[in-house]
């Protein structure tokens, strides 16, 4: 349960700390497909070439947080020095980086406050609207399946350690949950050999390596001498 007011993380900090109130009209929009359509001379309609390349494309999203923030015109001074640890707070990034929702603590969307906050003064508040541009993914990071993180709903329970030997090589499913392809860390110790769908891959000693997990079912096979640690991140809607 929350022991502080609801609202988000970023930027290394919680709204929270700032004195905002997040209110009840809270807006995210879900991202839209791109679409990528070419006319063909002489046939009707038009030909979707979208999915050429595989997963398929999305535009960015956005997240509103409407806020309260209980400074205002009564008392000038405080209220423009609340609102420009705001403006530093929010501004201040370079590029997209984590916005973690507190509704959704195990998945995080990557988010840059690219047009200037908003604010309406009142005599003892201020009401400030912050709109994050994100990416069109919220992000699940997949290292365990431990049950204080765990999403009974959304989420699949698989092993990310395995111990391997000659006489006992492990064969089973790797699933990517995400609607696209994902960076698989595998972090080996010893010799093995890790096959993931067609792919083979090898590791004679001690070493980290990243290679690519495609969505959905995955045969996964390890072989050899040694421990393997595994994670990634899925991309979800």
């Amino acid at each position: 349960m929350l022991t502080y007011d609801y609202g988000f993380n970023f930027n290394g900090h919680h709204s929270s700390e700032f004195g905002l109130k997040v209110l009840m009209s809270k807006q995210e929009t879900l991202p839209a497909k791109r679409k990528v359509t070419v006319t063909v001379p002489y046939r009707s309609g038009i030909v979707d070439l979208s999915g050429v390349y595989g997963n398929a494309v999305f535009e960015e999203r956005t997240v509103t947080y409407p806020c309260r923030i209980y400074v205002g015109t009564s008392d000038l001074y405080v209220m423009h020095t609340e609102i420009a640890k705001l403006e530093k707070w929010l501004m201040n990034t370079n590029g997209k980086i984590k916005l973690i929702d507190d509704a959704m603590p195990d998945r995080y969307f990557m988010a840059e406050v690219q047009e200037a906050p908003t604010f309406t003064q009142n005599a003892v508040y201020v009401d400030f609207t912050i709109i994050f541009q994100c990416e069109p993914f919220k992000y699940k990071e997949q290292f365990d399946d431990l049950w204080d993180t765990f999403n009974f709903d959304l989420d699949i329970a698989q092993d990310t350690h395995y111990e391997v030997t000659s006489d006992t090589p492990f064969k089973g499913d790797l699933i990517n949950n995400g609607i696209i392809d994902s960076d698989l860390t595998l972090r080996i110790k010893g010799n093995l050999t890790v096959k993931i769908g067609n792919q083979n891959y090898s590791f004679d000693k001690d070493t980290i390596s990243v290679v690519s997990l495609p969505t959905g079912k995955n045969i996964f096979e390890i072989s050899g001498n040694g421990t393997l640690d595994i994670d990634w991140i899925e991309g979800i809607i």
